[in-house]
C-alpha cells in the first residue's frame, strides 16, 4: 500500500454474524486503482473474507473503532445506526453500502430503507453499486474535506437531532409492523382462593 497523500480509508462491516463479503470485495478493488493506491486502508471484517489489499481485523473494540474513524479521511460501512452516529460526532458523513437479505448479508432489508432515508436527508453517501463507492472514494481521495461536515458546534446539535428523530421514527415504523403481544399479567386469569 503506497499512501503519498494522506488518505485513510476506514471500512467497518459491523458486528453481524451474516457476512458482508460484497463490500470487502469493492473496497479492495478501489484500492488497485490509480487513486486507490494512494490511500491506507483499515477493515474492520467481521465475519466476512480477508480483504487482499489492505489491513484488516475481524473486530474492533468500540475504543478501537472511535480511534479508527478519528483518523480516517473516508469511512466506508454498512448501514448501521452505530457507524453512522460514530461518523457523524466525529465530524465526518459516512459512505454506506446497505445490507442485503437476498445476498445472505442480513436477516432483513432494513438497512435499505434506513439508507435511503439518511441519505435524502444528507447524513451519508449511498453507495449501491461498486461504480458508485469507487466514485466516491475517488472523490474523497481526491479532496479530503468531501466528507467532513462544518465545524460548527449548532450543526452537530442539529444533525444529532435530526438522526434521533430519524431513528425514532423507523423504530415506531418497524413496531407498527409487529404483531402485538398481550402482557401476561393482564390475561392471566386471576385464582380465587
Amino acid at each position: 500500500m503506497v499512501h503519498s497523500d494522506g488518505s485513510f480509508v476506514f471500512v467497518s462491516v459491523g458486528t453481524d454474524h451474516h457476512p458482508f463479503d460484497r463490500l470487502i470485495r469493492w473496497v479492495d478493488e478501489w484500492l488497485l486503482t490509480d487513486l486507490g493506491l494512494r490511500a491506507a486502508c483499515l477493515m474492520q471484517s467481521g465475519a466476512s473474507a480477508h480483504p487482499r489489499h489492505a489491513g484488516w481485523m475481524p473486530y474492533l473494540s468500540q475504543q478501537g473503532i472511535q480511534a479508527a474513524v478519528k483518523r480516517a479521511t473516508i469511512v466506508v460501512g454498512h448501514a448501521g445506526p452505530g457507524t453512522i452516529i460514530a461518523c457523524r460526532s466525529r465530524g465526518l458523513v459516512p459512505i454506506v453500502v446497505p445490507r442485503r437479505k437476498a445476498l445472505g448479508e442480513a436477516v432483513d432489508d432494513h438497512q435499505l430503507g434506513f439508507a435511503a432515508r439518511m441519505a435524502q436527508e444528507g447524513e451519508v453517501a449511498l453507495a449501491e453499486s461498486p461504480a458508485a463507492l469507487a466514485k466516491l472514494l475517488d472523490r474523497g481521495t481526491e479532496d479530503p474535506s468531501a466528507f467532513r461536515l462544518p465545524r460548527r458546534s449548532e450543526r452537530v446539535e442539529e444533525t444529532v437531532h435530526r438522526f434521533a428523530t430519524l431513528v425514532e421514527e423507523l423504530v415506531r415504523k418497524g413496531r407498527a409492523s409487529e404483531p402485538v403481544m398481550p402482557r401476561l399479567s393482564a390475561d392471566l386469569p386471576r385464582s380465587e382462593g
